[in-house]
């Protein structure tokens, strides 16, 4: 039973902090509930202590609309107990031992207001604590969903890394024909994935700006604006798109320095991609092409580099990706949905 009336006050208490009246409503209200109370005494109580009904109201006075209406109430209260046993044939209204009765009440009624309002005011510091609590537990839960989701994502996107290095790590070997030379091409290899992974890293691993990949990839090779021209609309990646881009830019741009477009002190590459819209979905048309190279010569095997170029691209973007051997120059062109390319435009 206890419990139950406690929580009715809890109730009660946080009804009367959700919602605040005007001061002049608060003391209406106390006013006409002391009046009550006082017809209430005096047609049908007549033989108590004039104040003892008051005390209840007082105190329920402070808790629900605060220290002002409570004090008032006390006032009010030794007012309205005094008036119902007022003498009107005596001067001084009351007699002494009365008047030292309502002295006594006014004095331990406010002392009872007063605490009623602290308690009022302990309840709301209590109720603030338990929102900012109860928001501060919601935020760490919604913290710890998050990271248990990021947790999931980057071994999702560490799986992914790992399947591209195995498969580069493999068809290096398989292909070369000593270890160091195996061991030249893997190390220029897993550095284009490491350039991919910083660009990717600066954007939470979300995404990657082409342009940014294509200058971090062929700076090496030369400078992006001078012998490797680079123009297109803005694009961006997503992780695995990124990483197969970048491991195709290392192959092309390591194919033109030892035998094409940057072998030479003329030769220079243009870099070229577009977006085109056929009235269906947007098409993803990217074109390598060297020009002022040395006379090119079709390879007498498919290494790595065409293997990754043209089969894990073709794989990666779900297109059409040609590369042609023109007596010009090498020539790589790629087509294919835009969305299918995980790409979209920036």
């Amino acid at each position: 039973m206890p419990q139950h009336r406690s929580l009715s006050m809890d109730r009660l208490l946080e009804w009367s902090l959700e919602h605040e009246t005007s001061r002049a409503y608060r003391l209406a209200i106390v006013s006409a509930a002391v009046v009550a109370v006082a017809i209430f005494r005096a047609m049908f109580v007549t033989s108590l202590l004039p104040w003892l009904f008051f005390i209840p109201l007082i105190v329920l006075a402070g808790l629900v609309f605060g220290r002002g209406a409570g004090l008032y109430a006390s006032a009010l209260s030794t007012f309205a107990a005094g008036f119902t046993i007022a003498d009107p044939l005596n001067p001084r209204w009351l007699s002494g031992p009365q008047w030292a009765g309502s002295l006594l009440f006014l004095v331990v009624t406010l002392a009872l207001a007063w605490l009623a309002a602290e308690l009022r005011s302990a309840f709301a510091r209590y109720r603030n604590l338990a929102i900012r609590h109860a928001n501060t537990n919601e935020e760490l839960r919604q913290v710890e969903a998050q990271q248990h989701l990021l947790n999931e994502e980057l071994s999702h996107r560490l799986k992914n890394v790992l399947a591209v290095v195995q498969s580069v790590v493999s068809q290096t070997l398989r292909q070369s024909t000593d270890l160091p030379s195996a061991n030249t091409a893997l190390s220029a290899r897993l550095v284009a994935l490491g350039d991919a992974t910083t660009v990717l890293t600066a954007n939470s691993w979300a995404s990657a700006d082409m342009m940014t990949l294509i200058e971090k990839v062929l700076g090496p090779h030369g400078e992006v604006g001078g012998r490797i021209i680079a123009s297109g609309p803005s694009l961006t990646l997503d992780p695995r798109g990124a990483l197969a881009f970048a491991l195709a830019l290392h192959e092309l741009a390591t194919n033109a320095a030892k035998y094409g477009a940057l072998s030479n002190r003329t030769g220079r590459i243009e870099l070229t991609w577009s977006v085109e819209d056929d009235g269906t979905k947007p098409h993803l048309h990217l074109l390598w092409e060297e020009v002022g190279g040395p006379p090119v010569v079709p390879p007498t095997r498919r290494g790595f580099g065409s293997t990754m170029i043209e089969r894990s691209l073709k794989s990666y973007f779900r297109g059409s990706a040609n590369m042609e051997y023109l007596p010009s120059g090498l020539r790589f062109e790629i087509d294919c949905e835009l969305e299918a390319a995980g790409m979209a435009e920036g």
